[in-house]
């Protein structure tokens, strides 16, 4: 095995599309994410998610924006004139996610049903993606399946909160930057690596990876003070 491939890493990559177990991978992956999905759709159903005062801003807030056109929650000072105040003390975007199937007819709660399972998902499949492209599949697999039973992944799935989406979030936001660094030459991970370059040092700047690009700028010297009692002090 030589230098390059050990910098290049596993063979495959979270958002390489073409390798040969692509159609594996991606079946996997939507299996498991239509699991999570289930699996949030059905411990929410009953009696409905649980709710508390966050969550009465999330969907005061999604209800605000269908049918005014701004997101204004349903609580406010006790002598404010308004009964209403702008969303500002939570995140906006779950509530303008839920008002996307709350302007197609859904009440409140099963918007917030709705994207709290989809949330649950992007990160079961996206997950699986990146444990597959680091351990191999059944690996993945197990530690999919560890995450959609642990506490703190249903315990947040089952209350009307930004957890699901701020977590589908943070796995994508990682999957795409797996997916860049696999992408990279290896002589952009290991400086030794880079070719030279055939022109006289004296007719070209340093090469961006070479060690003299690295080297700091000289320190600046400290400035010099005049020694006490040398002269008088006005």
């Amino acid at each position: 095995m030589n230098e390059s491939s050990v910098a290049r890493g596993p063979a495959t990559s979270p958002g390489d599309a073409s390798g040969p177990n692509f159609r594996k991978r991606a079946r996997f992956a939507l299996a498991l994410g239509a699991a999570a999905f289930a699996l949030v759709f059905v411990i929410t159903s009953g009696a409905g998610p649980g709710l508390d005062p966050d969550a009465m801003a999330y969907l005061g807030a999604t209800t605000s924006l269908v049918q005014h056109g701004t997101l204004r929650v349903p609580s406010n000072q006790w002598d404010a004139p308004d009964s209403t105040s702008a969303l500002t003390t939570w995140p906006p975007a779950f509530s303008i996610a839920m008002a996307v199937p709350r302007a197609l007819g859904a009440d409140p709660l099963l918007s917030a049903r709705i994207v709290n399972a989809l949330a649950a998902f992007v990160t079961a499949a996206v997950l699986f993606l990146l444990f597959e492209s680091a351990a191999g599949t059944i690996a993945a697999i197990a530690g999919v399946l560890v995450v959609l039973v642990t506490t703190s992944f249903v315990g947040v799935h089952l209350s009307v909160l930004s957890e699901p989406l701020f977590l589908a979030s943070l796995v994508l936001t990682l999957w795409a930057m797996v997916s860049a660094l696999r992408r990279l030459p290896p002589r952009c991970i290991e400086r030794r690596s880079c070719p030279r370059v055939a022109a006289p040092a004296r007719d070209r700047a340093p090469p961006r990876y070479s060690p003299q690009s690295c080297r700091l700028p000289p320190a600046i010297p400290p400035p010099r003070l005049p020694a006490i009692g040398s002269r008088p002090l006005r």
